[in-house]
């Protein structure tokens, strides 16, 4: 179970067959994230195409020119071995001729904070 859920609306504006990248800074701060969903609405049919980018390059999917590319579908996508720093960001494309709203839900955890070992103060008897 996680610690902190964060949910993010990301409206891509019509692209009437237009190829272009849009892109949106998440930057939510130090946490860990255990699982991204990414929730395609139905009528993206193909049109809409969508990844995770973490430090701008791609993570989800890991290779640059891989997309998402569902209709009424989530993805829920496990992740490991990423920085805590928070630095996500959506890369998305809509060829339709409607603006299209993909959800990302961030499951998150917080950073351990390190424990001090600092010896207790000394004692009288």
């Amino acid at each position: 179970m996680s610690d902190q859920t964060l949910v993010y609306g990301v409206t891509v504006a019509a692209g009437f067959g237009n190829t272009s990248i849009s892109y949106f800074d998440f930057n939510f701060g130090d946490f860990i994230t255990e699982t991204v969903y990414i929730t395609f609405p139905a009528g993206c049919a193909g049109q809409v195409l969508a990844r995770l980018e973490f430090n701008e390059s791609p993570a989800y999917p890991t290779s640059d020119g891989q997309w998402y590319d569902y209709d009424n579908y989530v993805v829920e996508q496990a992740v490991s071995n990423q920085p805590t720093t928070g630095m996500w960001r959506a890369a998305l494309i809509n060829t339709d001729i409607f603006d299209h709203t993909i959800h990302f839900d961030f499951r998150l955890n917080y950073v351990p904070q390190p424990t001090s070992t600092a010896p207790s103060g000394l004692i009288s008897l």
